[in-house]
């Protein structure tokens, strides 16, 4: 089946309610078998749908499986593809896309680049939202992320806003 094909299916599962459990189950396959493709960036747009699902524990497993590929990733893939989509997801124009993006900075940010600051600056406005669910996933995150950060960031960007 070709990615457009899952790209359909998944898109008809997002508009109904009903299929929440076929979701899941799609978002952790997919977490499994991108093992099978030698490109690994090829499951990436369709996860990154999952991840903007009303489902939390969809959001969820969306991520992990993001996670799983991210570890094996080139550094130009993560740059290319990984970064820009996990900006993409913080600059979504609902909540679920700015709350799954929290839980992929960590995994970004260490080999994104020269979109590090872009990364950094994007937390740390996610930290600020209006929004509670979202400023409560990047407080989950934060003390993770801030062990990717620099001495100087931490201090400077970080601190004020946990305080």
């Amino acid at each position: 089946m070709k990615v457009s094909k899952h790209s359909k299916l998944i898109n008809t599962a997002l508009t109904n309610q009903e299929d929440d459990e076929v979701l899941f189950a799609i978002a952790e396959e997919l977490g499994k078998i991108w093992e099978l493709h030698s490109d690994k960036t090829l499951y990436i747009p369709l996860l990154e749908k999952l991840a903007k699902s009303d489902e939390t524990v969809v959001r969820e497993q969306a991520a992990r499986s993001l996670i799983s590929i991210c570890e094996v990733l080139s550094d130009a893939e993560i740059q290319n593809v990984f970064t820009p989509m996990v900006i993409r997801l913080a600059q979504a124009e609902w909540f679920t896309g700015r709350v799954s993006s929290c839980s992929l900075f960590y995994h970004a940010y260490p080999r994104s680049g020269a979109q590090k600051e872009r990364l950094r600056k994007k937390f740390m406005e996610l930290c600020q939202e209006d929004t509670p669910m979202i400023r409560r996933a990047c407080a989950s995150k934060l003390g993770q992320f801030s062990t990717q950060l620099e001495k100087q960031h931490v201090i400077t960007e970080l601190l004020p806003i946990f305080r």
